[in-house]
């Protein structure tokens, strides 16, 4: 797009030529792109006297006009825009960032069809500019056929004339005039079906109302939503739609440029602007969008963006505390390793460590929520595995609770953590074991879904092809529908303080987001809840069950093994957990620290173990640096909130592994072994 000062240099071209008259180049630029990618011819002036010359010389289809400009503002432009033989018939639509009624008066008196308000939603200046290029056409092809009508009816008049000068000496030529005025009939009737063809392909609602308020023209899509809005329409006059007096959609609406008009479940938006001809109203033109899918997926999309921001803050959180954790883990099973204890103190020790091993599961649930934890997926049967755990629920759940596994037998692999899995259909038993405290149904079922090219997605943003869907129903008490908001989100719970700590369905949510999958859930309060789980197909054999790992702690060999700590207390734990393998180790607060002790030593060091996050240099940062220097040493990673997207693109460049906070002893051991060996 550029700007045309010399009307000369406007573009030629057989498509609708759209005026744009803006001194602000960031609009220009936002708008008038936008629009030449849809297939506009684009012209662009920056003041009102250009634009005036522009539309004199060269006609287009429409103007946008800001309503603020140097010299004549806006107003005044379409005002002689409007008085000009050459320039009357074209459209203007204002663009301004004014939403006042009185401004808004000023521009329709002016002679201004609409307004668009900045900032600026590409969708809705697309929409009013096909809208209004839609009708000008139409009004175009109207006073067409009237021009051809009134036309031809005059020379039908002249030659009517003539015969009767010549009477009955010209029977035969009378005759020839009545077939040619019922030609012309014929004709004036096929133009009114071409106009109600072409406001038939409208993609939106649009009905002509007349004076008495009965509905004149409308295409199909206005009749069916007519009959929402106000059954009886046909028969009688209209005078609301839904639950508005129309006289208060004839006005501008308090906010926006369309009146929001809701029945029952479903949402509209509609705009009215009327028919003038000359200083009468002939009646009004209706147009009328349903908007409630658009406004289902917006409110779906801040949803997510919230839930994003707390998982981002949750995340940081859990980091601190995994630090932490790791620490006591560490020692508490040095201790119980090394020390000649009472059984009291042993017993105390093992509460200890089962107290941490509860806080890293509930910091567990917080990364997963967050997407910030690492998983190991791998191609898991859903067939099998469901089969097994509800074999496990059966044992579990009260005896006044009906399991039932519903499927059909086909193939359901997907790429997946096999202990998140379990997790995440657990936490959605338990809540459903809640909801039903006097005994009910439990319904697990398992099918595939195909989901076709241009299908309506059964949650948001899903795309076309195969899933494997896993519901949860259960015949409990329902989840009120304000509630149902904010059941995804962290910390949020209807339960009494004590019972539940608000994490379980955030978890839920963070696993299958994390599966590449989609969560959605159907409720009604007395009737049940159903939670349904997609996850893509993996076309994938199942691997062969791993094996137990072995009780007795593996010991090194006296290898050389440079720790990688910030933090003193967790850095400690590390080198005392390795003496007590039989390590030898070295010790560094940060990446640079470690690069100087391998500049030095890097032959007798064996194997790194770094922390992920660190000051002035982290463990990610460290392995690149040693990888670019083409030093091949053994690097695992420590961490308490990596991703497994992150992990896994580190491993395809070498590393060895990484290890989750809080460590376990024995999974550093085998770990170590397996690297070393």
């Amino acid at each position: 797009m550029s700007i045309i000062e010399n009307p000369n240099e406007a573009p030629v071209s057989q498509d609708q030529t759209i005026l744009i008259v803006d001194d602000t180049s960031a609009n220009l630029a936002v708008v008038g792109d936008y629009l030449a990618q849809q297939g506009y011819q684009v012209m662009v002036a920056l003041t009102g006297e250009t634009g005036l010359r522009l539309a004199q010389e060269t006609h287009p289809d429409l103007i946008l006009l800001d309503v603020l400009l140097p010299g004549i503002d806006g107003f005044e432009t379409c005002r002689r825009l409007k008085a000009d033989e050459q320039t009357r018939d074209i459209p203007v639509i204002f663009m301004t960032i004014v939403t006042r009624t009185e401004d808004k008066v000023r521009g329709f008196a002016a002679g201004g069809v609409d307004y668009i308000t900045k900032p600026f939603q590409h969708e809705e200046v697309l929409a009013r500019v096909a809208t209004h290029l839609r009708i000008r056409e139409l009004t175009q092809k109207l006073e067409e056929a009237n021009a051809s009508l009134e036309l031809r009816v005059e020379e039908r008049t002249a030659a009517l004339a003539e015969a009767n000068i010549r009477l009955k000496a010209e029977i035969a030529e009378r005759k020839k005039s009545e077939e040619e005025r019922e030609r012309l009939w014929h004709q004036i009737r096929q133009h009114a079906k071409e106009v109600q063809f072409i406001v038939d392909t409208v993609p939106e609602g649009m009905f002509l109302l007349s004076e008495n308020g009965r509905v004149r023209l409308a295409n199909a899509i206005a009749e069916q939503y007519l009959d929402i809005l106000s059954p009886g329409w046909e028969t009688n006059p209209l005078n609301c739609l839904g639950q508005y007096p129309l006289v208060d959609l004839m006005t501008s609406p308090p906010k926006g440029l369309w009146h929001d008009v809701g029945v029952e479940e479903r949402l509209f938006n509609v705009i009215a602007r009327p028919v003038e001809n000359g200083p009468t109203n002939e009646g009004w033109v209706f147009v009328i969008r349903d908007v409630t899918r658009e406004r289902e997926i917006q409110r779906h999309l801040q949803a997510h963006e919230r839930l994003a921001a707390v998982g981002q803050l949750a995340a940081g959180i859990a980091h601190d505390f995994n630090n932490t954790l790791a620490v006591i883990q560490l020692y508490t099973e040095l201790l119980l390793r090394t020390l000649e204890l009472s059984p009291q103190a042993e017993d105390r020790l093992h509460i200890l460590e089962q107290q941490t091993q509860r806080a890293s599961d509930l910091i567990q649930q917080i990364l997963d929520f967050s997407h910030q934890s690492v998983m190991e997926r791998q191609p898991l049967n859903l067939l099998p595995f469901l089969k097994e755990l509800v074999r496990l629920l059966r044992r579990t759940l009260p005896e006044s609770i009906d399991i039932e596994l519903d499927y059909a037998q086909d193939a359901y692999v997907i790429h997946a953590d096999p202990s998140r899995i379990q997790q995440a259909i657990m936490n959605l038993a338990v809540n459903a074991r809640d909801a039903m405290g006097e005994g009910g149904d439990l319904r697990i079922g398992l099918d595939r879904v195909r989901l076709g090219p241009g299908a309506l997605p059964p949650a948001p943003g899903m795309g076309p092809g195969e899933w494997i869907r896993v519901s949860i129903a259960d015949s409990g008490t329902g989840i009120p529908a304000e509630v149902v908001a904010h059941i995804f989100e962290p910390f949020f719970t209807t339960k009494e303080r004590g019972q539940g700590t608000g994490l379980g369905l955030a978890q839920v949510y963070g696993i299958v987001q994390q599966h590449d999958g989609f969560i959605g859930v159907t409720t009604e309060v007395g009737r049940g809840t159903t939670f349904q789980l997609y996850f893509p197909v993996f076309a994938a054999d199942c691997p062969a069950a791993a094996e137990p790992p072995e009780a007795i702690l593996p010991q090194g060999q006296k290898q050389v093994v440079l720790v990688v700590e910030d933090e003193e207390a967790m850095r400690q734990a590390l080198v005392e957990s390795l003496a007590l393998l039989n390590y030898s180790v070295r010790e560094a607060r940060n990446g640079r620290e470690a690069l100087a002790i391998l500049a030095q030593n890097n032959h007798e060091i064996a194997l790194v173990l770094s922390d992920a996050v660190m000051p002035e240099m982290g463990g990610v940062a460290l392995f690149h640096a040693l990888r670019e220097q083409g030093l091949a040493i053994p690097f695992v990673i420590v961490t308490g909130n990596a991703v497994e997207k992150d992990m896994e693109n580190l491993r395809a460049l070498g590393l060895y592994g990484w290890l989750r906070k809080p460590l376990e002893l024995s999974k550093l051991a085998e770990l170590l072994r397996k690297v070393l060996r």
